[in-house]
């Protein structure tokens, strides 16, 4: 039977989670008909990848909404090699028995579907460098690599994440989604939002006017007053709006992210500085990395979270006061003992503690290293004698001697 009314069917939004062979992911998309009506349930459509028909199912209200919204559930061929394919979703001419319509066959414009090799992401090795103050920078130092060894490539993102019971404001940056012409209203991930720090928008890259949208702190979310593309310029579906806000959390939220950079990540190891939130109190939180999938090339670096570290916060940190430096012998032959000698105080004239970890330097080169015990350091008069020879293999001439000190919290060596 032909039916008394012909159309034409679009597709629209096509888009696919990338995935290794034998993976499975979702296919979705907007499936309408050319008056922009749903088609009906017993409407069949079939996935390919390349010419592999890798799902075929009925519209069924499991999968597909009464505004079009489609979602199919596939599993990439394990036979398939990593590569780009052309994903589609084909039908043939249906004729829905109830109203006679008959839609007509066609094939959806059709992506690039990236098969991938997937990899783990693993961290070692980490440790906070320096406990801090509120308000004070500090770095989290680890090793992070796939799991066969390899170095991650530059565009690998991952984020700093801590966690506190009491509410602490942090300054964000994030990707609320992209205009389609229809969402006025973008959530952020974190809430409340701090109504004395400014909200800032932006899409595609270029600042949206402040009459144009409005601001819900509670629930966390910016709302324009009409659906883009209008405002102060022309914006078009697709593009990408963010936002610069300060919130106000408690649980879990970020201290900020990065990427593989060189100038953060060498020979695998990866240092991250960070500034300590001003709301936090004296005491200890944990930090972590976590990262998201991400694709990469032809590989899928999984997302995973590190072990927790903790950090240790103080308010009360002093620095350490070096005064009247002097050594026993001005002049040596290499190979040959002297001593230096200084009076060492914090900034409160107070005595060190022994714990202090020390290195005597000869310009570059650490000649001695030492703890401030008591053969080494008098709390008393706070004088420091450290002893120390000459290289051997020293050059002769004039050398600078200066003592280096490293970052002690009282209760909990770093």
């Amino acid at each position: 039977m032909v039916g008394l009314v012909e159309r034409k069917v679009f597709v629209s939004g096509e888009t696919a989670q990338t995935q290794g062979v034998g993976q499975w992911a979702t296919y979705c998309a907007v499936l309408l008909d050319e008056n922009g009506n749903t088609v009906f349930s017993d409407f069949i459509v079939q996935l390919y990848i390349g010419t592999r028909a890798v799902a075929t199912v009925y519209l069924r209200p499991d999968i597909y909404k009464s505004t079009g919204e489609l979602s199919i559930a596939f599993q990439v061929p394990k036979e398939f090699t990593l590569g780009t394919y052309s994903m589609y979703l084909f039908w043939r001419t249906q004729m829905d028995p109830n109203t006679l319509i008959t839609y007509l066959g066609g094939q959806s414009s059709g992506i690039n579907y990236m098969v991938v090799e997937e990899r783990k992401v693993q961290v070692s090795e980490a440790k906070i460098l320096h406990p801090q103050a509120p308000g004070q920078w500090t770095s989290f130092k680890c090793t992070i690599k796939d799991e066969f060894g390899g170095l991650l490539p530059e565009k690998f993102y991952l984020q700093l994440f801590s966690r506190s019971d009491i509410p602490v404001h942090i300054s964000i940056s994030e990707f609320l989604g992209f205009t389609n012409g229809v969402d006025k209203r973008f959530y952020v991930s974190y809430k409340p939002i701090d109504q004395a720090s400014p909200v800032n928008i932006y899409i595609k890259g270029q600042r949206v006017s402040d009459t144009d949208y409005w601001v819900n702190y509670t629930e966390g979310y910016v709302e324009f007053y009409t659906v883009p593309p209008k405002g102060g310029f022309q914006y078009c579906p697709g593009m990408a709006v963010t936002i610069d806000y300060v919130a106000v959390p408690t649980g879990e939220f970020p201290l900020g992210g990065i990427y593989m950079s060189v100038e953060v990540y060498k020979d695998g190891v990866l240092e991250f500085a960070f500034k300590v939130p001003e709301d936090f109190k004296a005491g200890s939180y944990p930090v972590w990395f976590r990262w998201g999938s991400q694709v990469i090339g032809d590989l899928k670096y999984l997302g995973a979270e590190s072990v927790e570290k903790t950090l240790l916060v103080t308010t009360d940190v002093r620095s350490v006061v070096v005064r009247d430096e002097w050594l026993e012998f001005l002049q040596r032959y290499p190979g040959q003992e002297t001593s230096y000698h200084a009076t060492l105080t914090d900034e409160f004239g107070e005595p060190l503690p022994p714990e202090v970890a020390t290195e005597l330097l000869l310009d570059t080169t650490v000649v001695a290293r030492a703890f401030l015990s008591v053969d080494v350091y008098n709390p008393i008069t706070k004088e420091a004698k450290i002893s120390f020879k000459v290289p051997p293999e020293t050059v002769p001439g004039s050398y600078t001697v200066k003592l280096k000190w490293y970052e002690y919290v009282t209760g909990g060596e770093l």
